[in-house]
């Protein structure tokens, strides 16, 4: 989400082609001793500047727990004072967190969503499910995928070990003990490979399951990244694998297509409508370490197999995922919500 934020921020300061805006932050540095007062903070400058007519659109990022509670807040505050909304979700477990609210919450995250104009979601199984599970006017539901900005293209050694890369939290969810079990499989022991799983998280206790497993010479966890080490790691790198259980449009996955690897991940989430299975990369069940061992064993054995999902996969981002084309999309989603909300509609 903050990513998102900053990408298409940072490119309409060098486009200036974005709207004026300001961002507000209602969370802070991660700090639960400092959020009630950056919250706090947040609401009084909506109200401040919405009783003053200085607000023409809010876009309110939303995730699950306690951003929606938070950002839930927001909505409610604006949309009271007559200010159009756009809420944004990001969460991947967003509709498992639907699921397991009390009834009178579940009513309650309905209602914000019903105040906002429209509701953006990351792919069309979302948008699916919201009509479904969330009773949700389709035509209130916007599918605008996550973006991010082309990076140079690199031109990889053809020789030397396959690198393999893993970007996000060390945690069961991000399906890291499967990736585990799958590069300890004897398909992959013969083959020429190294991995990072890059992130933070129990590294510890990963790294101990890997040395069990007769991989730690071969698997690295360097823990967590600044951006320009992310982005050298997948300039140097030919294999990016994500086998998490649950996504919403993960931007590690876009960065990874926009480098040019190779991609397995999982069938969840945003991911299948991103990655076509065969084509711009190889998809697998969660939960299925079996299955992950023997696509990581294809594309890392098949060097042609592993150029072609590079290619095919750089040129799906550059299609469908590049920033400038999102941001032509979200100024026609504000120009649109800003002329219906003046034409009383």
């Amino acid at each position: 989400m903050g990513r998102l934020v900053a990408n298409i921020t940072g490119y309409w300061a060098v486009s200036g082609s974005g709207p004026d805006y300001r961002i507000v932050d209602p969370w802070g540095p991660r700090s639960l001793l400092l959020m009630p007062f950056y919250f706090a903070g947040a609401l009084a400058v909506v109200a401040w500047h919405g009783l003053r007519g200085r607000i023409a659109l809010l876009h309110v990022n939303m995730a699950s727990w306690g951003s929606c509670l938070r950002k839930g807040a927001i909505v409610l505050l604006g949309a009271g004072l007559g200010i159009p909304v756009i809420i944004h979700l990001h969460a991947g477990d967003f509709l498992i967190f639907h699921q397991r609210l009390p009834a009178w919450a579940g009513w309650l995250l309905r209602a914000i969503l019903r105040r906002a104009d429209r509701v953006v979601v990351l792919s069309e199984g979302w948008r699916e499910a919201l009509v479904r599970d969330l009773a949700l006017e389709p035509w209130r539901l916007v599918v605008l995928p996550n973006a991010l900005p082309a990076p140079r293209r690199v031109e990889r050694p053809a020789d030397g070990p396959c690198e393999i890369v893993f970007l996000g939290r060390l945690e069961a969810a991000k399906g890291v003990p499967e990736l585990l079990e799958a590069l300890a499989d004897p398909r992959l022991r013969g083959l020429a490979w190294r991995a990072s799983l890059v992130g933070p998280g129990s590294a510890e206790g990963y790294r101990r399951r890997a040395a069990e497993l007769g991989l730690a010479a071969r698997v690295g966890f360097p823990g967590w990244e600044e951006p320009e080490q992310v982005q050298a790691r997948l300039a140097g790198a030919e294999v990016f694998v994500l086998p998490s259980h649950f996504e919403g449009l993960s931007m590690a996955l876009l960065e990874a297509l926009a480098n040019g690897l190779a991609v397995v991940a999982t069938a969840v989430g945003a991911t299948p409508e991103v990655v076509q299975d065969g084509t711009s990369g190889l998809l697998v069940p969660p939960g299925d370490p079996a299955a992950l061992a023997e696509a990581l064993q294809r594309v890392v054995k098949d060097q042609a197999l592993r150029r072609r999902l590079q290619r095919e996969g750089r040129a799906r981002f550059n299609d469908s995922f590049e920033i400038s084309i999102y941001s032509q999309k979200l100024v026609a989603l504000y120009d649109e919500v800003l002329k219906g909300h003046s034409a009383g509609t």
